[in-house]
């Protein structure tokens, strides 16, 4: 059935990766600025669409935390001229202003893997929520990372010395009225919800630490469509090589990633805000200076993850798509480096934990409801 159009959730990663690594190119960096004007004692974010900016993940393997990477900041403005009353604006205006894909499932929009996608992001568009169990029966003790003691958690935990640990945290949809439910017992694990509006609360969470250091601005927004900040001064930068975004996208199928990647490679092309309706575009348009323009019929480009049941792909399509990107000399180690094996932690390494392909294996899982799906390499030494 090679011919026949399947859902290929996240198998989707391997097209938008691919893609991207086409139009970026393999040496491309996202680059988010604290930039700072003097005159107007004014910071300003300037967003490139990072997903990785503040992933704990990657923050945890260089040895700082999220609140540590915000403190620096925010010490960077003060020891710029930073003064308290300023403002603070987020210019997220590399990307649309449309959070959430419309197929996306509903019900699940407060989960990690259907965190919302903006021009600037942090710490992966979540808020991990962490219970200290006190006396049984009693609502825990909750904090949270990145610190926010401006958002309101609803507790409606229970701590727990004996049984199962239950706990869960739910978010009102188009708001970010939190929740926290269920039975705590092991403080040390976190329960992550998805926020909403990320721009917004991220100039919070700065704000805040501002606010500590005798800086608190006057006004925290975010940028207007027709605002100039060229003549502002860089006085901090965190860039995100593009190896590091497919290594995150294709090992460990991070859904924000993919769909960064494909809001960005819509704004590289066409001067805009990225958004899923450019970038799907230029998908298709790569697919068919490689493939030829049959795979109008062979692929349907909904979003960049696959989380969105609408994607459409035939196995031979992916195939030709695979061999395509294996034969670009440029392009072959960095994307096929990208993908999962079996001998390191990721998607694959639990597929195969029974027993493992005696090649070598480069491949990409994916899962929804009624879909399980394999592509990649499998190589010969």
């Amino acid at each position: 059935n090679a011919d026949q159009s399947y859902i290929p959730a996240s198998n989707m990663k391997v097209v938008t990766s691919g893609a991207a690594l086409r139009v970026l190119g393999p040496d491309f960096e996202f680059v988010t600025r604290l930039n700072f004007d003097a005159a107007g004692n004014r910071a300003v974010v300037i967003g490139s669409g990072d997903p990785a900016f503040g992933d704990p993940k990657l923050l945890e393997e260089m040895g700082i935390s999220a609140e540590d990477l915000l403190d620096i900041w925010a010490k960077a403005l003060r020891d710029a001229g930073f003064k308290k009353g300023g403002e603070l604006v987020i210019d997220d205006r590399v990307f649309d202003r449309e959070y959430v894909h419309p197929t996306w499932p509903t019900a699940q929009l407060n989960r990690w893997y259907c965190a919302e996608v903006a021009g600037v992001n942090f710490h992966t568009n979540i808020l991990t929520i962490f219970a200290k169990p006190s006396a049984d029966g009693q609502p825990p003790v909750l904090r949270t990372e990145p610190e926010s003691p401006w958002l309101e958690i609803r507790n409606r935990g229970r701590s727990i010395s004996k049984g199962q640990q239950t706990a869960w945290a739910a978010r009102a949809l188009n708001s970010n009225d939190i929740t926290f439910n269920g039975d705590a017992r092991l403080s040390a694990k976190g329960v992550d919800v998805a926020l909403h509006e990320n721009p917004a609360v991220f100039g919070r969470m700065l704000a805040t630490r501002m606010a500590g250091m005798g800086i608190d601005p006057r006004v925290v927004r975010l940028a207007e469509s027709t605002e100039d900040f060229s003549g502002t001064t860089t006085v901090h930068t965190v860039r995100t090589e593009l190896r590091t975004v497919l290594k995150r996208c294709n090992t460990d199928s991070y859904n924000l990633y993919a769909e960064c990647m494909m809001k960005r490679i819509g704004q590289e092309v066409t001067g805009t805000p990225g958004s899923w309706r450019t970038g799907a575009a230029v998908v298709r348009m790569q697919l068919q200076e490689t493939l030829g323009p049959s795979t109008g019929h062979t692929f349907i480009v909904a979003d960049g993850s696959g989380m969105s049941r609408e994607n459409r792909v035939t196995t031979r399509a992916m195939t030709d798509w695979l061999m395509e990107l294996k034969s670009e000399a440029a392009l072959r180690e960095a994307f096929i480096g990208s993908l999962a094996t079996t001998h390191e932690e990721g998607t694959l390494e639990k597929r195969f934990r029974q027993r493992s392909p005696k090649n070598d294996l480069y491949a990409k899982t994916g899962y929804l409801t009624g879909v399980s799906a394999l592509s990649g390499y499998l190589i010969d030494p």
